[in-house]
């Protein structure tokens, strides 16, 4: 702890402090032993300042691990989202579910055009693209509705958590850590190899 006040002290930096989550970890106890404490927190030297006057920092909502993260936004920068066509891909994460098998069934079942098999092939697999696009994007609205939704009772329990509702917390965390699996797949295969190979699992990627 010593060194850590002396590199803040030798580069100048001060905390930017946080709205909301206060206590960024807990150590998951059910008994008197339970607590909570101020680890984790967004820092920066007066030159940053300057040139980022408008910032905000907040405690967001532990949904998997007990450390709370912090999200540090830039006000008035607007990030801007390129729409483009893409291709279609089987998604990996389609694998998890138990329905895909018959939504695949239901599209390949559909009678295509007489005649030529290249065409009729083609027509069917359209057919299954079309209906494995349709019902996932339903899903993964869904999944996101979810996550939201868990998310927000997480933050509601964190800000009253003490023992009392520590396996409640427990629960709620496991329920939105499948989700969020499920989402990680998606994004994994969407991503570029780099990401793949050294992501937030890699602590090179960020330690180097």
């Amino acid at each position: 702890m010593l060194q850590f006040r002396e590199a803040l002290e030798c580069n100048s930096l001060s905390d930017l402090g946080c709205q909301g989550g206060f206590f960024t970890w807990r150590n998951r106890h059910k008994d008197n032993t339970f607590t909570k404490e101020k680890l984790d927190r967004c820092v920066a030297n007066n030159q940053w300042k300057l040139m980022y006057k408008e910032v905000k920092v907040e405690g967001l909502a532990g949904r998997c691990f007990d450390h709370l993260p912090i999200l540090l936004s830039l006000m008035g920068y607007e990030e801007r989202i390129r729409r483009r066509e893409c291709p279609f891909r089987f998604e990996a994460s389609w694998i998890k579910e138990e329905c895909v098998e018959q939504i695949v069934r239901l599209g390949w079942n559909k009678e295509g055009p007489r005649g030529d098999p290249i065409k009729r092939i083609q027509k069917l697999l359209n057919s299954c693209k079309g209906v494995l696009q349709g019902w996932f994007r339903r899903k993964d609205k869904d999944r996101v509705k979810d996550i939201e939704m868990l998310t927000k009772k997480i933050q509601e329990v964190q800000e009253q958590e003490g023992p009392q509702n520590v396996e409640e917390l427990n629960l709620l965390q496991m329920r939105v850590g499948v989700l969020l699996e499920q989402e990680d797949l998606k994004w994994k295969q969407l991503a570029k190899k780099n990401w793949n190979c050294m992501g937030d699992k890699n602590t090179k990627f960020f330690h180097a």
